[in-house]
């Protein structure tokens, strides 16, 4: 893309795990475009993915399952409102989205004949890679339509008070390179055996690597 945007607007409506891995394409337009008004479009229930994140401008949310009222509101608001729409999903919707806000819009869509008629809502699309490529690779493919160049760095949510709690609960780690396990996701269907995580923990520490667990206070997960 040869001309700087002033405003562009990301569309990542998924949930909250999806919006992390999408902060690289965020600090890769902010680094690229520091001018530009970075805006994101996540669903509600994604909100905090994005707290204290400060290559984002402002936010937009929408329901998962908006009434038509509030998806009629959300069309008005965003309608043509941005030099660049970019969605890193490639669902009809936010393809939708991308189409109505940008007045140029790129985005990944699913390489497949099925699908094909979505591409009539971009000017530009990569393929949306499910299988062989990891999800913040795939979010980042579609930099290279924008000439824009990828930055791989997650931004973690961070809200005021935050970063001296997390600093003292990683006192004890005296620097070290450490990696952050979550085994507790929200569906169950994700959720991976006990045996697997104690096995993957043991092995970094055997790499001399740190080991964080994350997770809620229930006592479940505590134990």
């Amino acid at each position: 893309m040869n001309i700087t945007p002033r405003r562009v607007l990301v569309v990542v409506t998924r949930r909250i795990g999806d919006v992390l891995l999408a902060t690289p394409v965020l600090r890769s337009l902010k680094n690229a475009w520091p001018q530009a008004q970075i805006n994101a479009l996540v669903f509600q229930s994604s909100l905090a993915a994005l707290s204290g994140n400060r290559d984002v401008d402002n936010v937009v949310a929408i329901p998962e399952r908006p009434a038509l009222a509030k998806h009629v509101a959300l069309l008005i608001k965003i309608f043509r409102r941005y030099d660049l729409a970019v969605s890193l999903v490639a669902g009809d919707r936010p393809t939708f989205y991308a189409y109505a806000a940008g007045r140029r819009r790129v985005g990944l869509l699913l390489p497949t004949r099925k699908e094909a008629w979505k591409r009539r809502w971009l000017h530009e699309w990569a393929p949306y890679d499910m299988a062989e490529q990891h999800t913040v690779l795939t979010h980042l493919s579609v930099l290279k339509l924008l000439n824009v160049a990828p930055i791989a760095e997650l931004a973690a949510p961070m809200q005021a008070g935050d970063e001296p709690v997390a600093a003292n609960a990683l006192a004890s780690l005296n620097g070290r390179r450490f990696v952050v396990l979550h085994p507790y996701p929200k569906f169950n269907y994700k959720t991976w055996s006990t045996t697997g995580w104690v096995a993957l923990a043991q092995w970094l520490l055997g790499k001399g690597v740190g080991v964080v667990f994350t997770g809620s206070g229930d006592a479940t997960e505590v134990e």
